[in-house]
C-alpha cells in the first residue's frame, strides 16, 4: 500500500483578520467625528468655494494616494479622502445653479449608510425579502402617481437614467421588433434636443446611429408633432420600421415638456412604444400645485425617473416605470438552474432580478424610502414646489432690470435669459453671456453655466434646491447685473 504524507496543517490565520471588528470599534470616536463634520459641511456655507483650482501638484499627490500600499491610520486616510473630495466642484452649494441634481439631502446619505451597512442583496426575495417588498410596495406608490395603472404597471430601482432608457429601449425592442430582421430596420424617435443618454444607450444595444431620428423642436421648445408624423410616413416608404417614441419630460436646458398626451395618441395608431425620459421632471407628479404640468406621463408605456435629481437623494438611485411589468420579465427574465433553485423555482410574482440587467444590485429603495418615509409625502411635494417658484423670483427679478432678455420662461425649475446691451452684434453678444459665466464662478458668486438657445448664448439657472432663499435671490441678481456690466465694457 502506497502512504501518503500526512496533510500539512493550515497556516495560522493571521491576527489582522479576526481583528478587524474590534479594529471598528476602536476607531469609533474618529468615526462619529467624522459624522459630526460632515453633517456640518453637507451642504457648504454660502461663502465656500464652489469649486476647487486643482494644480499639478495636487493631482500628482492624488494618484499617489490612488495606490494602497502599507496600511496607513485611519485618521490619515480620512484626511487623505477629505483632501480628495475637495477636488470636485461643489453641486450641493446653495448657489450652485449649473446641474440638474444639486439638491441632495442629508436624509439620503444617512439612508445610503443604512442601506450600506445593512448591505442587503437587493435582487430577490429569498435573500433580501424585506428591502425588496418595499421596493415592490414604493414603486406601485409611485406608478400611481404618474397615473400608470394600478393593476399592470411596475418597474424596478437601477442607477440612474441612463441604465432606465437602455432598459426601455431593450424591451420596446422586444415587444415591437420580430426576431426577422426588422432590428436592422427598426427606428426610434426622439427630440433634437433630448438628452444625449438616449443616443448612446440605443448604440449600446446594437443601434446604429442612422437608426436614432432627430425630430425638429417647435418654437416652445417642445418635440414637433407635424414633423414627427411627416417622418414617420417617410420612413415607412422606405422600408424602416418605427418602433419607439421617446419623448422628454424636462429639457435639461430649458425645463420644456414634451406634447406626452399627443404623443401617446400617435403612438396607439402606429403601434409604436412610447417612452419618456423624465430624469428630472417626472418628480413634479409629487408636486402639490403643478402637477398638472406632467399629467401625460400616465399614458406612457414606460417613464425613466431619477431620485437623485429633483427628489433630492444622493447619486446612484433611479427607477424604470413600465405600463405592463411583465414587459420587464420577458426582456430580463433569464434563469439559471441554481437561481431557480435558490429562489424556489420561477414563480409568479417576478424578483427584482428578472426585471433588470441587474442580478447582484444594493437595495436602492431603502434608501429613498427612507427619506420619503421621514419627510413625508405632503412635504417633498412643497420642496418640489419650491423649486419651480424660486425659478419664477428670478425671472421676474431680471424682466424688472434693464438690458436683460428673458429667452425661456421659467418651467419646472429652470430660466434662461441673456444680457443684452446696447447695439452689441450677436457675436459679442454670445462672448458677453460666456464670460459672464466664467467670471461669476471664477468669482465664487454662483454657479450659472451658459447655454445655446435658440442659436444664441445665454445663462440658465436651474433652482431645484432647498437651500435657495428669497433673500439669496435679493443678493444674487444685483451681483450679476453688476458682473454683466463690468464684462460688456471690454466688447
Amino acid at each position: 500500500m502506497t502512504s501518503h504524507p500526512a496533510a500539512s496543517p493550515p497556516p495560522p490565520v493571521p491576527d489582522s483578520i479576526h481583528a478587524l471588528d474590534h479594529e471598528i470599534r476602536s476607531h469609533w470616536p474618529s468615526i462619529q467625528h467624522l459624522l459630526t463634520e460632515l453633517l456640518d459641511i453637507t451642504p457648504p456655507a454660502h461663502d465656500a468655494p464652489l469649486t476647487h483650482h486643482s494644480t499639478p501638484q495636487d493631482i500628482t499627490r492624488i494618484r499617489r494616494w490612488a495606490r494602497p500600499g502599507p496600511p496607513q491610520p485611519l485618521e490619515t486616510v480620512i484626511g487623505e479622502a477629505r483632501a480628495i473630495f475637495d477636488h470636485r466642484v461643489r453641486i450641493n452649494h446653495p448657489l450652485f445653479f449649473g446641474f440638474i441634481p444639486s439638491g441632495t439631502i442629508q436624509l439620503s446619505w444617512v439612508g445610503d449608510m443604512l442601506m450600506a451597512a445593512f448591505n442587503a442583496h437587493g435582487g430577490g426575495r429569498t435573500f433580501g425579502l424585506g428591502p425588496c417588498v418595499v421596493e415592490e410596495e414604493l414603486l406601485r406608490w409611485l406608478a400611481a402617481r404618474l397615473g400608470l395603472p394600478a393593476r399592470t404597471a411596475g418597474g424596478v430601482f437601477v442607477s440612474g437614467g441612463s441604465v432606465a432608457n437602455l432598459m426601455s429601449i431593450a424591451v420596446a425592442r422586444d415587444q415591437k421588433l420580430d426576431g426577422n430582421g426588422q432590428a436592422a430596420r427598426g427606428v426610434i424617435y426622439l427630440s433634437e434636443r433630448a438628452h444625449y443618454a438616449v443616443a448612446k444607450m440605443a448604440r449600446g444595444l446594437g443601434f446604429a446611429d442612422r437608426q436614432v431620428h432627430r425630430v425638429r423642436c417647435s418654437e416652445a421648445f417642445e418635440l414637433d408633432v407635424e414633423d414627427l408624423k411627416e417622418q414617420l410616413v417617410a420612413d415607412r416608404r422606405q422600408g424602416l420600421v418605427p418602433f419607439m417614441i421617446v419623448a422628454t419630460c424636462g429639457y435639461t436646458e430649458t425645463g420644456t415638456v414634451d406634447p406626452i398626451e399627443d404623443l401617446a395618441d400617435i403612438a396607439r395608431r402606429e403601434s409604436l412604444w412610447l417612452h419618456v425620459d423624465g430624469a428630472y421632471g417626472a418628480s413634479v407628479a409629487l408636486s402639490h400645485a403643478h402637477a398638472h404640468l406632467v399629467a401625460g406621463l400616465g399614458a406612457a408605456d414606460s417613464v425613466a425617473w431619477d431620485a437623485h435629481k429633483w427628489l433630492f437623494s444622493s447619486f446612484g438611485c433611479g427607477m424604470l416605470l413600465v405600463r405592463h411589468r411583465d414587459h420587464l420579465r420577458s426582456t430580463f427574465g433569464v434563469h439559471s438552474e441554481l437561481m431557480d433553485q435558490q429562489s424556489g423555482g420561477l414563480s409568479e410574482q417576478p424578483e427584482p432580478w428578472d426585471l433588470s440587467v441587474e442580478l447582484t444590485r444594493p437595495a436602492r429603495a431603502m434608501s429613498l424610502w427612507f427619506m420619503l418615509r421621514v419627510l413625508g409625502e405632503e412635504r417633498i411635494g412643497r420642496m418640489i414646489d419650491y423649486g419651480i417658484d424660486m425659478a419664477d423670483s428670478v425671472q421676474a427679478r431680471l424682466q424688472a432690470r434693464e438690458g436683460w432678455e428673458i429667452l425661456t420662461n421659467a418651467k419646472l425649475g429652470i430660466v434662461t435669459f441673456r444680457y443684452k446691451p446696447g447695439t452689441c452684434s450677436e457675436e459679442d453678444l454670445d462672448r458677453i453671456n460666456t464670460t459672464i459665466s466664467e467670471t461669476l464662478v471664477e468669482d465664487n458668486l454662483a454657479g450659472i453655466f451658459s447655454v445655446r438657445v435658440s442659436g444664441v448664448v445665454g445663462l440658465r439657472v436651474c433652482c431645484i434646491t432647498t437651500r435657495l432663499s428669497e433673500e439669496d435671490i435679493d443678493r444674487l441678481i444685483p451681483q450679476i447685473d453688476m458682473t454683466a456690466k463690468g464684462v460688456s465694457k471690454h466688447f
